[in-house]
């Protein structure tokens, strides 16, 4: 049952990087009515629709304040159902075979993967498939079910840190798309270095707050939203990787491929609207909304990082 924003958030929310609870208003609240589990799916796209954003005033980190409690947050992401996401799994599955790919470059070959927030499974079945033994967590038991039946994949159910995940090692941890939905980017990122192999190897993607595309948007950048809580700059994410005990050996700039219709679909003007329903109705329309395009703006990074 959808909850009210006063219901699931904290009072003035703490600076994540370095502890300060003096901030200045970025962004004042656009939040009508209640926020439930759908504010929370992967292919939510009301762009620029958020809680109260802010600038730490110590170290500039840009956070949501105030902000879900982690249990809110986690009880949220645990009935999220999102069908939409698996209609884009072969564009998924390249950006994954990328990471996979450049992490086997690092490493020298495959070894044991720890996703953290994997979803229906589409990184852990990639990186199986080429040999890595693989485990998972994420918290949306639709997503885990999915995963289990669909690629027979044994996804752990729940938050990060997980218990179950206590005393266990890795060579590589994938966070893709991870740490701006957590309540605290800090333990998730502590967390993952004590589960990393010495010398191992953390991929991190998140949003750039600082890129030239989310500075010309403002506001109506589409990686403001409701289930977005930190967004970071070159200097904060330097800054709390250093802090967690890593250090960067790669820096990119991400990039998704998805079909045109789902692009399309991001739009959501009438107009578009009208011109995908003409564009269905024909085989070379959908063809055509098949296609696969890649998109990189430029506006997150894409970061290998190694237990130090």
């Amino acid at each position: 049952m959808p909850e009210t924003p006063a219901e699931t958030s904290t009072a003035v929310a703490a600076c994540d990087l370095c502890g300060a609870r003096d901030q200045r208003i970025k962004y004042p609240s656009r939040l009508r009515g209640d926020v439930g589990a759908d504010n929370f799916r992967i292919t939510d796209n009301a762009y620029g629709v958020t809680g109260q954003i802010v600038t730490c005033a110590r170290c500039g980190l840009i956070y949501a304040s105030p902000r879900p409690s982690g249990a809110r947050i986690e009880g949220f992401y645990a009935t999220v159902q999102d069908p939409e996401y698996c209609q884009e799994v072969a564009g998924r599955s390249v950006s994954c075979q990328r990471i996979v790919r450049r992490l086997e470059e690092h490493l020298g070959a495959p070894g044991r993967l720890l996703d953290i927030g994997a979803s229906t499974g589409i990184l852990l079945r990639i990186a199986r498939d080429r040999g890595w033994t693989v485990a998972g967590v994420e918290p949306s038991a639709w997503a885990v079910a999915h995963a289990a039946r669909a690629d027979d994949l044994t996804i752990l159910q729940g938050g990060f840190p997980h218990p179950q995940l206590a005393g266990r090692v890795y060579d590589a941890v994938t966070m893709v798309d991870v740490i701006e939905h957590l309540d605290s980017p800090r333990r998730a990122l502590e967390a993952a270095h004590e589960l990393l192999a010495p010398g191992g190897l953390l991929c991190l993607v998140t949003p750039d707050v600082g890129s030239a595309v989310a500075r010309l948007l403002g506001r109506r950048w589409w990686h403001y939203r409701v289930a977005h809580l930190f967004y970071f700059n070159h200097t904060t994410l330097w800054r709390l990787l250093q802090e967690t005990g890593f250090e960067i050996v790669v820096r990119r700039r991400y990039g998704w491929t998805f079909s045109v219709e789902y692009l399309a679909t991001r739009i959501g003007v009438a107009p578009v609207r009208a011109l995908l329903r003409g564009l269905r109705a024909t085989g070379l329309g959908r063809r055509l909304l098949g296609y696969p395009i890649r998109v990189n703006f430029g506006d997150s990074f894409e970061l290998y990082a190694r237990r130090s």
